[in-house]
Protein backbone atom coordinates (compact mmCIF):
# COMPACT_ATOMS: atom_id res chain seq x y z
CA UNK A 1 0.00 0.00 0.00
CA UNK A 2 1.14 3.43 -0.94
CA UNK A 3 1.72 5.12 3.01
CA UNK A 4 -0.16 3.21 5.54
CA UNK A 5 2.53 0.45 6.19
CA UNK A 6 5.17 3.19 6.18
CA UNK A 7 3.20 5.09 8.74
CA UNK A 8 3.15 2.00 10.86
CA UNK A 9 6.47 1.11 10.44
CA UNK A 10 7.43 4.69 11.62
CA UNK A 11 5.53 5.34 14.66
CA UNK A 12 3.15 2.89 15.95
CA UNK A 13 0.75 4.53 18.65
CA UNK A 14 -0.94 3.56 21.62
CA UNK A 15 -3.96 3.23 23.03
CA UNK A 16 -6.87 0.47 24.49
CA UNK A 17 -8.88 -0.55 22.13
CA UNK A 18 -12.31 0.69 23.22
CA UNK A 19 -14.19 -0.04 19.42
CA UNK A 20 -14.47 -3.17 17.73
CA UNK A 21 -15.78 -4.66 14.40
CA UNK A 22 -17.74 -7.59 13.45
CA UNK A 23 -16.41 -9.01 10.04
CA UNK A 24 -18.75 -10.76 7.67
CA UNK A 25 -18.84 -12.17 4.23
CA UNK A 26 -22.12 -12.52 1.92
CA UNK A 27 -22.83 -12.24 -1.77
CA UNK A 28 -25.48 -10.30 -3.27
CA UNK A 29 -25.76 -8.86 -7.05
CA UNK A 30 -23.86 -5.91 -7.87
CA UNK A 31 -25.37 -3.22 -9.57
CA UNK A 32 -23.77 0.23 -10.84
CA UNK A 33 -24.71 3.10 -9.25
CA UNK A 34 -27.72 5.23 -11.07
CA UNK A 35 -27.91 8.70 -10.74
CA UNK A 36 -24.50 9.47 -9.15
CA UNK A 37 -22.58 12.46 -9.06
CA UNK A 38 -19.10 11.94 -10.90
CA UNK A 39 -15.64 13.17 -9.47
CA UNK A 40 -13.04 11.37 -11.54
CA UNK A 41 -13.50 10.78 -15.23
CA UNK A 42 -11.61 11.17 -18.57
CA UNK A 43 -8.06 9.71 -19.26
CA UNK A 44 -6.57 9.83 -15.38
CA UNK A 45 -3.61 8.28 -13.60
CA UNK A 46 -4.08 9.96 -10.47
CA UNK A 47 -6.08 11.95 -8.37
CA UNK A 48 -7.12 13.44 -5.06
CA UNK A 49 -10.51 14.69 -4.41
CA UNK A 50 -12.73 15.76 -1.30
CA UNK A 51 -16.35 15.60 -0.95
CA UNK A 52 -18.22 16.56 2.23
CA UNK A 53 -19.58 14.18 4.37
CA UNK A 54 -23.70 14.37 4.38
CA UNK A 55 -24.60 13.21 7.98
CA UNK A 56 -22.92 11.84 10.91
CA UNK A 57 -20.76 8.83 10.92
CA UNK A 58 -18.82 7.46 13.87
CA UNK A 59 -15.62 5.46 12.24
CA UNK A 60 -14.13 3.13 15.55
CA UNK A 61 -15.79 4.80 17.44
CA UNK A 62 -15.21 8.92 16.75
CA UNK A 63 -17.26 11.42 14.39
CA UNK A 64 -15.96 11.65 11.40
CA UNK A 65 -14.64 15.05 10.30
CA UNK A 66 -16.96 17.42 8.00
CA UNK A 67 -14.89 15.75 4.81
CA UNK A 68 -14.01 12.55 3.27
CA UNK A 69 -11.34 12.36 0.84
CA UNK A 70 -10.64 10.24 -1.61
CA UNK A 71 -7.46 8.38 -4.29
CA UNK A 72 -6.78 6.55 -6.56
CA UNK A 73 -5.20 3.85 -4.71
CA UNK A 74 -9.15 2.53 -4.00
CA UNK A 75 -9.23 4.17 -0.96
CA UNK A 76 -10.57 6.79 1.81
CA UNK A 77 -9.04 8.73 3.87
CA UNK A 78 -10.15 10.58 7.24
CA UNK A 79 -8.11 14.18 6.38
CA UNK A 80 -6.13 15.65 3.65
CA UNK A 81 -2.94 13.69 4.97
CA UNK A 82 -4.49 10.77 2.80
CA UNK A 83 -3.84 8.52 5.39
CA UNK A 84 -6.05 5.62 3.37
CA UNK A 85 -7.95 4.10 6.72
CA UNK A 86 -10.60 3.15 4.85
CA UNK A 87 -9.03 0.89 1.51
CA UNK A 88 -11.11 -1.40 -0.67
CA UNK A 89 -8.37 -2.04 -3.10
CA UNK A 90 -5.42 -0.50 -2.09
CA UNK A 91 -3.96 -1.07 -5.78
CA UNK A 92 -2.62 1.79 -7.85
CA UNK A 93 -5.45 2.26 -10.66
CA UNK A 94 -5.50 4.72 -13.80
CA UNK A 95 -8.10 5.34 -16.15
CA UNK A 96 -8.73 2.32 -19.10
CA UNK A 97 -8.89 5.25 -20.99
CA UNK A 98 -11.60 8.22 -22.01
CA UNK A 99 -15.21 8.02 -20.59
CA UNK A 100 -13.98 3.89 -19.71
CA UNK A 101 -13.51 4.69 -16.21
CA UNK A 102 -15.05 6.96 -13.61
CA UNK A 103 -15.19 7.30 -10.09
CA UNK A 104 -18.60 8.60 -8.48
CA UNK A 105 -20.94 9.04 -4.90
CA UNK A 106 -24.55 9.30 -3.97
CA UNK A 107 -26.09 9.50 -0.93
CA UNK A 108 -29.53 7.60 -1.40
CA UNK A 109 -32.41 6.73 1.44
CA UNK A 110 -33.49 9.16 3.84
CA UNK A 111 -32.57 10.07 7.61
CA UNK A 112 -31.74 8.57 9.55
CA UNK A 113 -30.86 5.60 7.52
CA UNK A 114 -28.82 7.16 4.84
CA UNK A 115 -26.08 5.34 2.70
CA UNK A 116 -22.93 7.18 1.52
CA UNK A 117 -21.94 5.03 -1.81
CA UNK A 118 -18.68 5.52 -3.66
CA UNK A 119 -18.00 3.70 -6.53
CA UNK A 120 -14.69 3.03 -8.37
CA UNK A 121 -16.25 1.56 -11.95
CA UNK A 122 -14.18 -0.05 -14.01
CA UNK A 123 -11.02 1.07 -13.34
CA UNK A 124 -7.77 -0.38 -14.68
CA UNK A 125 -4.54 -1.07 -13.10
CA UNK A 126 -1.14 0.57 -13.31
CA UNK A 127 1.27 -2.88 -13.50
CA UNK A 128 -1.18 -3.94 -16.53
CA UNK A 129 0.09 -5.26 -19.03
CA UNK A 130 -0.20 -3.82 -22.34
CA UNK A 131 -3.54 -4.93 -24.68
CA UNK A 132 -4.92 -7.13 -21.35
CA UNK A 133 -7.25 -4.55 -20.16
CA UNK A 134 -7.80 -5.47 -16.67
CA UNK A 135 -10.36 -3.73 -14.91
CA UNK A 136 -12.64 -3.80 -11.73
CA UNK A 137 -15.51 -2.13 -10.31
CA UNK A 138 -15.72 -2.06 -6.31
CA UNK A 139 -17.96 0.10 -3.82
CA UNK A 140 -17.96 1.49 -0.79
CA UNK A 141 -21.10 2.34 1.60
CA UNK A 142 -21.15 3.93 5.18
CA UNK A 143 -24.43 3.47 6.92
CA UNK A 144 -25.78 6.41 8.52
CA UNK A 145 -26.52 5.75 12.30
CA UNK A 146 -25.73 1.92 12.66
CA UNK A 147 -22.24 3.16 11.18
CA UNK A 148 -21.58 -0.11 9.19
CA UNK A 149 -19.03 0.05 6.43
CA UNK A 150 -19.58 -2.14 3.35
CA UNK A 151 -16.99 -2.88 0.48
CA UNK A 152 -19.03 -4.55 -2.74
CA UNK A 153 -17.28 -6.21 -5.49
CA UNK A 154 -18.20 -6.20 -8.90
CA UNK A 155 -17.53 -7.38 -12.00
CA UNK A 156 -13.55 -7.89 -12.64
CA UNK A 157 -10.97 -9.06 -15.18
CA UNK A 158 -8.34 -9.09 -13.25
CA UNK A 159 -4.70 -11.35 -14.05
CA UNK A 160 -3.21 -10.83 -10.34
CA UNK A 161 0.52 -10.91 -11.99
CA UNK A 162 -0.06 -7.40 -13.39
CA UNK A 163 -0.59 -5.61 -10.42
CA UNK A 164 1.92 -3.57 -8.79
CA UNK A 165 1.40 -4.32 -5.08
CA UNK A 166 0.52 -8.35 -5.91
CA UNK A 167 -3.14 -7.93 -4.77
CA UNK A 168 -5.50 -6.26 -3.41
CA UNK A 169 -5.20 -4.64 0.22
CA UNK A 170 -8.44 -4.76 1.80
CA UNK A 171 -8.73 -3.05 5.60
CA UNK A 172 -10.12 -0.63 8.01
CA UNK A 173 -7.37 1.47 10.55
CA UNK A 174 -8.56 3.63 13.15
CA UNK A 175 -7.05 7.56 12.54
CA UNK A 176 -3.72 6.90 14.37
CA UNK A 177 -3.63 4.14 13.41
CA UNK A 178 -3.76 1.81 16.96
CA UNK A 179 -6.33 -0.23 15.51
CA UNK A 180 -6.78 -2.05 12.47
CA UNK A 181 -8.85 -5.44 10.52
CA UNK A 182 -7.09 -6.59 7.49
CA UNK A 183 -8.64 -8.85 5.36
CA UNK A 184 -6.02 -11.18 3.48
CA UNK A 185 -5.62 -14.55 1.92
CA UNK A 186 -8.22 -16.32 -0.03
CA UNK A 187 -10.67 -13.84 -1.00
CA UNK A 188 -13.72 -16.41 -0.51
CA UNK A 189 -12.44 -17.44 2.83
CA UNK A 190 -10.25 -14.59 3.99
CA UNK A 191 -8.44 -14.05 7.65
CA UNK A 192 -8.61 -11.36 9.70
CA UNK A 193 -5.63 -9.84 10.82
CA UNK A 194 -5.65 -7.62 13.65
CA UNK A 195 -2.09 -7.91 15.16
CA UNK A 196 0.72 -7.69 13.18
CA UNK A 197 0.76 -4.22 12.30
CA UNK A 198 4.00 -4.61 10.65
CA UNK A 199 3.10 -7.52 8.33
CA UNK A 200 -0.01 -6.76 6.69
CA UNK A 201 -0.68 -9.01 3.14
CA UNK A 202 -2.92 -8.76 0.68
CA UNK A 203 -5.51 -10.93 -0.56
CA UNK A 204 -4.42 -13.24 -3.07
CA UNK A 205 -7.21 -12.74 -5.87
CA UNK A 206 -10.16 -10.30 -6.82
CA UNK A 207 -13.18 -11.36 -4.54
CA UNK A 208 -15.33 -12.18 -7.25
CA UNK A 209 -18.25 -10.32 -8.74
CA UNK A 210 -21.20 -10.45 -5.94
CA UNK A 211 -18.75 -10.35 -2.78
CA UNK A 212 -19.85 -8.67 -0.14
CA UNK A 213 -17.73 -7.57 2.60
CA UNK A 214 -19.10 -6.19 5.81
CA UNK A 215 -17.78 -4.34 9.03
CA UNK A 216 -20.32 -3.84 11.36
CA UNK A 217 -19.27 -1.61 14.90
CA UNK A 218 -19.52 -3.66 18.21
CA UNK A 219 -21.21 -2.57 21.35
CA UNK A 220 -18.23 -4.06 23.03
CA UNK A 221 -16.77 -1.24 25.12
CA UNK A 222 -13.41 -2.81 25.46
CA UNK A 223 -11.22 -4.19 28.31
CA UNK A 224 -11.60 -1.50 31.50
CA UNK A 225 -9.06 -1.67 34.47
CA UNK A 226 -7.69 -3.22 35.84
CA UNK A 227 -7.75 -5.44 33.15
CA UNK A 228 -5.69 -2.84 30.86
CA UNK A 229 -2.63 -2.61 32.46
CA UNK A 230 -0.17 -4.83 31.39
CA UNK A 231 2.57 -6.41 34.02
CA UNK A 232 6.05 -7.90 33.69
CA UNK A 233 6.84 -10.21 35.98
CA UNK A 234 10.67 -12.30 35.73
CA UNK A 235 10.74 -11.35 31.78
CA UNK A 236 7.34 -13.13 31.70
CA UNK A 237 3.83 -10.41 30.83
CA UNK A 238 1.29 -11.44 33.44
CA UNK A 239 -2.38 -10.88 32.73
CA UNK A 240 -5.22 -11.58 35.00
CA UNK A 241 -7.11 -15.21 34.61
CA UNK A 242 -10.02 -13.35 33.05
CA UNK A 243 -8.20 -12.13 29.92
CA UNK A 244 -8.35 -14.95 27.37
CA UNK A 245 -5.52 -13.58 24.81
CA UNK A 246 -4.97 -14.54 21.06
CA UNK A 247 -2.15 -13.12 20.30
CA UNK A 248 0.81 -10.60 21.65
CA UNK A 249 2.95 -8.46 19.56
CA UNK A 250 5.72 -6.85 20.58
CA UNK A 251 7.30 -4.18 18.14
CA UNK A 252 10.09 -1.91 18.80
CA UNK A 253 10.45 1.88 18.12
CA UNK A 254 11.10 1.52 14.53
CA UNK A 255 7.32 -0.81 13.82
CA UNK A 256 9.52 -3.79 13.54
CA UNK A 257 8.09 -6.68 15.22
CA UNK A 258 10.35 -8.54 17.99
CA UNK A 259 8.22 -11.41 19.25
CA UNK A 260 5.39 -13.07 18.18
CA UNK A 261 3.77 -15.22 20.80
CA UNK A 262 0.19 -16.62 21.62
CA UNK A 263 0.02 -17.11 25.21
CA UNK A 264 1.22 -14.87 27.93
CA UNK A 265 3.19 -17.47 29.43
CA UNK A 266 5.06 -18.81 26.78
CA UNK A 267 7.33 -15.15 26.33
CA UNK A 268 10.44 -14.15 27.01
CA UNK A 269 11.44 -10.60 27.60
CA UNK A 270 15.34 -11.81 28.56
CA UNK A 271 16.20 -12.12 24.77
CA UNK A 272 15.41 -8.35 24.34
CA UNK A 273 17.82 -5.49 24.39
CA UNK A 274 16.47 -2.96 27.04
CA UNK A 275 14.80 -0.21 25.45
CA UNK A 276 11.10 0.74 24.66
CA UNK A 277 8.99 -1.45 23.65
CA UNK A 278 5.42 -1.67 22.25
CA UNK A 279 2.78 -4.58 23.47
CA UNK A 280 0.00 -5.34 21.94
CA UNK A 281 -2.30 -8.15 23.61
CA UNK A 282 -5.42 -9.31 20.93
CA UNK A 283 -7.92 -10.92 23.47
CA UNK A 284 -11.41 -12.07 22.96
CA UNK A 285 -12.92 -8.07 24.83
CA UNK A 286 -10.61 -6.37 22.58
CA UNK A 287 -7.04 -4.86 21.96
CA UNK A 288 -4.84 -3.84 24.54
CA UNK A 289 -1.60 -2.10 24.32
CA UNK A 290 1.19 -0.34 25.90
CA UNK A 291 4.69 1.27 25.78
CA UNK A 292 6.84 -0.66 28.15
CA UNK A 293 10.46 -0.15 29.22
CA UNK A 294 12.38 -3.87 29.26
Amino acid sequence: MKKLIFLIAAGFALGVNAQTYSFSKSNEAYFSLSGATNLVSGNWATFEKRIKTPFTFKYWGVNLGDSIFLDDWGSLSLDKTFGEEITFLGEDMESRGIGKSSINYIVSGSSPNRILKFEYKNIGFDGNIPNLNDSASVQCWLYETSNILEYRYGPNRVQTTTWLDNGAYISIYNSDLTKFISVEGDPLNPTLNTTQASNVKSVTGMPINGTVYKFTPSTNTGINEPFAKIIVINNKISLPSSVVVNHISIYNTNGQLVSSQSKAEDTNLSNLNHGIYYIVISTNEGIISEKKFL
